[in-house]
């Protein structure tokens, strides 16, 4: 038969509740410990999310003011290519006229 020999603590040693006790301590911590791991996991993919969201707005927005800009200077360039005829038409007029 088995003898329940009670150790003393110091040792690392004691009743199979004592031991029970430490085992379900660091159960406990080992839970803490994933549930920190956990959180923390999730506050870093929360910021990266928004950080890309932010850069998507920034992106759009660019894309956006540089649509309309385009769309100002293709107009001017269509405006300044009418005048430049306009001025080689009348330029031609006048060495005829000389």
């Amino acid at each position: 038969m088995l003898s329940m020999e009670i150790l003393p603590i110091e040792n690392g040693y004691g009743t199979p509740q004592q031991l029970t006790g430490v085992i379900q301590n660091k159960m406990e911590m080992f839970i803490y410990f994933i549930g920190a791991i956990t959180a923390v996991g999730g506050i870093i993919v929360y910021m990266v999310y928004n950080e890309v969201q932010n850069i998507d707005q920034n992106v759009w927005q660019q894309n956006n003011s540089l649509k309309q800009k385009i769309s100002i200077l293709e107009s001017e360039l269509a405006s300044l290519t009418t005048e430049l005829k306009e001025l080689k038409a009348k330029e031609i007029e006048e060495k005829e006229e000389e």
